[in-house]
């Protein structure tokens, strides 16, 4: 038997390098432990042993060439490997000098930056010392004016607290002369309104007196005249109802006469219809407008157009307490373009308001009866 053993062993230094192949021939006589441990081979004649031996010589030599074959192109690419790797350290040489000369230039870069970064820190110092004392000027500075605004802060309060006070004292101050400007308004609008309604009631009174006393002369002599004149009972119903619809043409000639007022349209009815016109003399009779069916058709005819006057009369009374009262509404308007407060002016136009459209106020009005 023959072994072949390959060695391989490269040795390498950073440039050279080289490889060896050792190849060792091994017969079965010279390592009989092999031929042993793989087994022995009988032979049954010489020429078959020399056949085997010629076989193997033969795959000996085949591997052999192959073996020599690997060698030379392990060899070839150990020297492509070479080159390769002296090309590398070429390149690394040259980059190393150019760190090199990059390094010393970073070295004196640094040295200059270096002095450099020393003049910086004594500026730097300089310029810090010279802050820190305007620092402190500069907190003393604003110590002051704090303590000044907190000065002018309770100055400032004291004289918000005064203004208030002021303020208030003021509107109180306004509040009572608007009140007293209304009232004195007021007043004079009654006062004046009191005495031209007390010169109308004397007027009414002395009219109501002469109507009254022109009543009871004609009530004399419808007296004297009734008893010849009861003798007969149907004329007396066909005067009753011709009269009736005499009334409804003296309300109709009393309404399109005076034009209704916020007077009119309540005082004419009780005047016509509920009050009754007392008699001075003892022994006439109270008679009422709603019973002159007892009276003769000329006595009716007599008292409707006494009724009739009396109606017309109260018509303009009632168109002159008009014009008064437009005359003071005027009055008021005019009064109210005065300078004072919106509140006071508020109040008066609201007083006269009410005095003009409510037919029921009574603010400044004496109540006539007649």
């Amino acid at each position: 038997k023959v072994q072949i053993r390959s060695v391989r062993s490269s040795k390498r230094d950073g440039r050279d390098g080289d490889g060896r192949v050792e190849t060792q021939f091994f017969t079965g006589k010279e390592s009989g432990t092999m031929a042993e441990s793989e087994g022995e081979v009988v032979f049954s004649s010489l020429q078959e042993e020399l056949e085997y031996w010629k076989e193997k010589a033969l795959e000996y030599r085949q591997s052999l060439e192959e073996v020599r074959a690997e060698f030379a192109e392990f060899q070839e690419s150990s020297g492509e490997l070479e080159g390769e790797l002296e090309a590398q350290l070429d390149q690394v040489e040259k980059s190393n000098k150019d760190l090199m000369h990059r390094v010393a230039r970073l070295d004196d870069e640094n040295e200059s930056l270096k002095s450099k970064l020393d003049s910086q820190q004594a500026e730097a110092f300089m310029t810090i010392s010279t802050l820190q004392e305007e620092r402190v000027e500069l907190l003393a500075l604003k110590d002051a004016l704090q303590k000044y605004i907190r000065q002018l802060e309770q100055n400032n309060d004291d004289l918000e607290r005064g203004k208030r006070v002021t303020v208030s004292s003021l509107e109180d101050f306004e509040s009572k002369l608007n009140n007293a400007f209304e009232r004195n308004a007021i007043l004079e609008n009654e006062l004046d309104e009191k005495q031209r309604l007390a010169e109308m009631s004397q007027r009414l009174k002395d009219e109501v007196k002469e109507l009254r006393s022109e009543l009871n002369r004609k009530h004399r002599r419808v007296g004297s005249d009734e008893g010849a004149e009861q003798s007969g009972s149907a004329p007396q119903e066909e005067p009753a109802s011709s009269a009736a619809p005499s009334t409804p043409r003296i309300a109709t000639l009393s309404s399109t006469s005076h034009p209704p007022t916020p007077s009119t349209t309540t005082s004419p009815s009780p005047l016509i219809h509920t009050h009754t016109i007392p008699s001075t003399e003892p022994g006439t009779p109270r008679t009422a407008f709603t019973g002159i069916q007892n009276y003769t058709p000329s006595t009716r005819i007599s008292a409707l157009n006494m009724v009739g006057d009396l109606l017309r009369k109260v018509g303009a009374l009632e168109s002159r307490l008009a014009s008064c009262r437009t005359h003071i509404s005027t009055k008021d308007s005019r009064s109210a373009n005065t300078p004072a407060t919106d509140s006071s002016r508020a109040k008066r136009i609201h007083v006269q308001n009410k005095y003009n459209g409510d037919p029921t106020a009574t603010v400044g009005f004496t109540k006539v009866t007649v």
